[in-house]
């Protein structure tokens, strides 16, 4: 059994659950990073030639052009000196297509003069820049119906609003289309560069946290064995029970810290019933260790952040049995066993997963179902948040003598009125002050 619990065994669950859960993660934040840098990058870009295409719009094209030019499509010696300015000042080796539009749609100049003339619809960027906004968008040319444009592939398209400066009304619109290939490798490069980095680092983090899994499996091998052997075993007994419970809090994040809680008061409600002070301790260390089955509970069952399918809720279920058969035979663990498999078993018999019932089930498990359900009210979850200190006792009190035994609910509620539920519950020190108030006689003896 302890071979179980610290050898190779556990070291397979743990690591390749693991494993699973790191690349998961690394592939999360390597998709979610890279395309926050794609994102940036893109607009970035779009920024930055924007800003280059409002200048020219402003600086340099409306001065050369005149309200005429808006009422008809540029021919002949007016087209030709517009055109030389254009090519001489304005394409280069990133712009690579300009066109002037008027207020309906026609195209009023292009570098490609069978452009001139024509009329387009007037839609989406070039909507928005005779309404008086720059727009940008990066476009893909593949479906241009005008042929000659296609090669381009994707392209920076920029439309900035025309205005002459004694007046405020849009006259027209200025086109123009940037190469897009510059920025889509630095964009690929930015992505390759995130990936090798991430995959580099999880790697050499999976080897460290191999490295330190199974060094801490080989130290925890030689410690029990050496514990069995020594006359210390008790104390030594009950941190190797924290540890564990530490364990499977932490593979289960939602309900992490909860053992110990739950531990803390199961001890303070079998002293109030009166139970002998070693048979307190023990079911406070069977509630530590009363979901220690999870162990072999798939995490993507355990960890499934919504609502189980019913052949989930049955392999779930087999948890409290998992724990038994890894407890009973242990000559240290053995007294455990029966709590931790009956902790889900209810007072009227539709529990868990033998349906015991009334006193059929274990005083421990009893005692345990009533704390166990105080300590699930009052936490947050992933699916509600917590309830207050005063609506978990009333919950409590509505299902006695139907989930919880009437008698442990009594005794729980005595506790409540001397103030021990909630100092217990919210001590900074939840397992040493439990411990201090049992051995200093927390209740009847």
């Amino acid at each position: 059994m302890a071979h179980w619990l610290f050898g190779p065994r556990l070291a397979w669950h743990l690591t390749i659950p693991a494993l699973v859960v790191l690349a998961l993660i690394g592939l999360a934040i390597g998709i979610g990073l890279s395309r926050y840098l794609a994102a940036s990058i893109k607009a970035d870009a779009l920024a930055h030639r924007t800003d280059m295409a409002e200048d020219d719009a402003y600086q340099h094209v409306i001065r050369r052009l005149s309200p005429e030019d808006f009422d008809r499509p540029m021919t002949g010696d007016r087209y030709a000196e517009m055109d030389r300015f254009v090519r001489e000042e304005l394409i280069g080796e990133r712009t690579v297509r300009i066109k002037i539009w008027n207020r309906d749609g026609t195209v009023m100049y292009s570098d490609e003069l069978p452009l001139v003339g024509r009329t387009f619809p007037i839609q989406d960027e070039l909507a928005e820049a005779l309404a008086g906004l720059t727009a940008a968008e990066v476009s893909d040319l593949s479906a241009e119906e005008n042929v000659a444009e296609r090669q381009y592939g994707r392209l920076l398209e920029i439309y900035v609003p025309l205005r002459f400066d004694d007046s405020p009304e849009v006259v027209g619109a200025y086109e123009t289309y940037s190469d897009y290939a510059p920025v889509a490798e630095s964009i690929a490069n930015s992505q390759r560069t995130v990936f090798l980095a991430l995959g580099a680092g999880m790697a050499t983090l999976y080897l460290a946290l191999l490295w330190v899994h199974r060094r801490g499996v080989r130290v925890i091998a030689w410690q029990a064995e050496e514990l069995r052997r020594s006359e210390d075993l008790k104390k030594t007994y009950e941190s190797i029970l924290s540890v564990l419970g530490s364990a499977l809090g932490l593979r289960d994040h939602a309900t992490e810290g909860h053992s110990d809680r739950v531990a803390v008061l199961a001890m303070l409600v079998a002293r109030e019933m009166g139970v002998a002070h070693g048979q307190a301790e023990c079911i406070g260390q069977a509630a530590v260790l009363h979901d220690i089955g999870k162990i072999g509970i798939p995490d993507a069952i355990l960890l499934k952040p919504g609502p189980l399918t019913e052949e989930e809720w049955r392999e779930m279920r087999k948890h409290p049995g998992l724990g038994y058969e890894m407890l009973k035979d242990d000559p240290f663990l053995s007294n455990l066993a029966e709590i931790v498999y009956s902790h889900h078993e209810r007072y009227d018999g539709t529990g868990y997963p033998r349906g015991l019932k009334g006193e059929e089930i274990p005083l421990g498990a009893r005692i345990f179902a009533v704390v166990d359900a105080y300590d699930a009210i009052t936490s947050d979850r992933p699916y509600r948040r917590a309830k207050s200190h005063g609506e978990a006792m009333e919950e409590i009190v509505r299902w006695s003598g139907i989930q919880f035994d009437p008698r442990v609910v009594e005794a729980f509620r005595e506790l409540d009125k001397k103030g021990l539920v909630e100092a217990a519950r919210h001590g900074a020190e939840r397992m040493q002050v439990g411990r201090s108030l049992v051995a200093a006689g927390g209740g009847r003896h």
